[in-house]
């Protein structure tokens, strides 16, 4: 029986728990093939001194059995409190390959325990080869495979979800747990829907009175479509650059530098644009009134203290980000 997408995302939108983590979400893709440890059982290779100074404890919760004699070892990693689980260490990335042997694979549940509503699931894996001597390593390093869950209102997991509901009715070799997790397969589905972003802004900008307003375009009834491809080509410029600066806004909001505190940019808003959006009022406005100041007279300026001032009036600490990413056309005017 297939996993449920909806109620995989529900159970992921939950605080970390390794026990429920193991039967709301890995029983119902894995079935029969995962064994769950009654309890936390010591890893055999613990981290040396200097991974410790990343690394708490490591422990393996269970292990999954594959179609294809695979087995992947569970474990449970807690990380130092000081570490920031979006940033990856060297000398955690070092101690986890120390994990695997030749034709073998971690799927790895990396925590902090002062913030359960933040954690990382990783799949690590080293590439084999089947030779006339067996079964070889190849001399590359482990492949990693990384989902970053969080829980709250705004956040869905809704891709990781649609992947092992995916996952739950494939044959259950590693191939597809691979293709699960596969880098290659998240940024087919960005680009996308990026795609699809992108054409229906174009269009809508093509059709609105921002064509005129905006754009000073005008065409006669009798149009070729050369003439329209020549026309529309600022509106298309415009796309791309609007599309890009959002994207590189969601880059720097998951970095905590947008709407913090202070000037240390440690408890910056994840989730920023939102916030300001629905602040604002959440209407056609948002771009002129907010978002250009935000591009514009914001990131691309340097400020006293780097205030924004925000719809309600409070000021919040945005960072100045020199470069060409901000600059102004004679569209954002």
């Amino acid at each position: 029986m297939a996993a449920n997408r909806i109620q995989l995302q529900t159970a992921l939108n939950k605080p970390y728990d390794r026990i429920l983590f193991g039967q709301e979400i890995l029983r119902p893709v894995f079935g029969a093939s995962l064994s769950l440890n009654t309890s936390l059982i010591p890893a055999s290779v613990q981290p040396n001194k200097s991974e410790q100074a990343v690394i708490n404890t490591v422990s393996i919760y269970g292990s999954i059995t594959l179609e294809d004699n695979t087995e992947i070892t569970c474990y449970e990693i807690t990380l130092q409190p000081q570490v920031r689980l979006e940033q990856n260490k060297v000398a955690i990335q070092r101690y986890v390959r120390k994990l695997l042997t030749a034709g073998q694979a971690a799927l790895v549940n990396f925590i902090v325990p002062k913030n359960k509503d933040f954690w990382r699931l990783t799949l690590v894996a080293k590439d084999s080869e089947l030779t006339e001597q067996g079964i070889k390593e190849k001399t590359t390093h482990a492949k990693r495979y990384t989902y970053i869950i969080e829980t709250g209102a705004n956040k869905t997991n809704k891709t990781l979800a649609e992947r092992l509901e995916k996952l739950s009715i494939s044959d259950l070799y590693f191939k597809d747990i691979t293709e699960a997790f596969s880098v290659e397969k998240l940024s087919k589905a960005f680009f996308d829907e990026y795609t699809l972003h992108y054409q229906k802004f174009y269009e809508y900008l093509q059709e609105s009175n921002y064509r005129k307003s905006v754009f000073k375009v005008s065409l006669p009834t009798d149009a070729t479509k050369e003439d329209k491809d020549k026309a529309f080509k600022q509106i298309r410029d415009f796309t791309k650059k609007l599309l890009g600066r959002i994207v590189f806004l969601y880059f720097v909001q998951k970095k905590c530098w947008l709407g913090a505190s202070n000037i240390n940019y440690q408890d910056g808003k994840q989730d920023f644009i939102k916030y300001l959006f629905k602040q604002s009022g959440g209407n056609e406005t948002f771009y002129s009134n907010w978002l250009s100041v935000l591009f514009f007279e914001t990131l691309n300026e340097e400020r006293p203290n780097e205030n924004f001032t925000m719809p309600d009036g409070s000021k919040v600490k945005v960072p100045f980000l020199n470069g060409g990413l901000f600059d102004r056309d004679d569209y954002d005017e």
